[in-house]
């Protein structure tokens, strides 16, 4: 039989096809995935019966790299161009070396805490702690009575986040962490504010580091309060997808 006969064969009479395999991130196990759809089930319970109110309580946190230069992408080098204009070149630029990391804690009314954390020193438990007493000392001033109606803390699975000495602050506090089951992007909120910022930075070229920064905390701060409730009310969709 030649090549070409079983090729027919199997693509039209029995209706086969090759696809290549579909890739996720993480294999998740069967506990988390019943962890994935207990998570946004309290959640919603909870919104159910406080609406608002729930989610006004909510502080939620994330870091991000945010670098002295980061190139266009694609999208924002289109440009509209007649048949007879000439062709835009765009040639190849990789990202900065220099990079701080960012961390934003905010609410529905916005940033309550913006830090940098120095150059050189570690991400973990310990430095995470004192920000977390910074971030307290930022909502007894900024936020009047949230510290009494108690705060309700979203966060990643990150290591920093989950270490025995940063739970033990959290509950040292007497804050409410909200479950954020394993390999779950998509509820926290950091999708939405960090992917407009490094889109306001892509293709501006800072000198240094203290630019970098001022540039972040300005457009950070410059975001209506509207913008930082949408990022928050959104949970409850994702919670109603899941």
């Amino acid at each position: 039989m030649s090549h070409g006969s079983a090729w027919s064969i199997v693509r039209e009479e029995l209706g086969f096809f090759k696809v290549s395999c579909r890739w996720v991130l993480k294999m998740l196990t069967e506990d988390h995935k019943a962890q994935h759809l207990m998570a946004p089930r309290a959640g919603l319970r909870h919104f159910r019966q406080h609406g608002d109110a729930f989610l006004s309580r909510i502080v939620t946190t994330d870091e991000t790299w945010v670098y002295r230069y980061e190139p266009e992408s694609k999208r924002q080098s289109m440009q509209w161009k007649h048949v007879t204009s000439p062709s835009k070149r765009k040639f190849k630029s990789e990202r900065a070396v220099g990079k701080v990391i960012l961390a934003v804690f905010w609410d529905m009314k916005g940033p309550v805490t913006i830090s940098f954390l120095p150059k050189g020193s570690p991400v973990n438990a310990e430095n995470y702690c004192e920000l977390l007493e910074a971030v307290r000392r930022d909502i007894r001033s900024q936020r009047r009575g949230l510290l009494t109606t108690r705060v309700i803390l979203l966060q990643d699975n990150a290591r920093p986040h989950t270490a025995a000495q940063t739970l033990a602050k959290i509950d040292h506090m007497g804050w409410k962490l909200l479950t954020h089951p394993p390999h779950s992007p998509d509820f926290a909120p950091d999708y939405y504010l960090f992917g407009p910022l490094t889109k306001h930075m892509r293709g501006n070229h800072f000198k240094t580091d203290e630019e970098v920064m001022q540039a972040s905390r300005k457009w950070l701060l410059s975001q209506s309060r509207e913008f930082y409730a949408t990022g928050i009310q959104k949970l409850s969709e994702r919670w109603k997808i899941c």
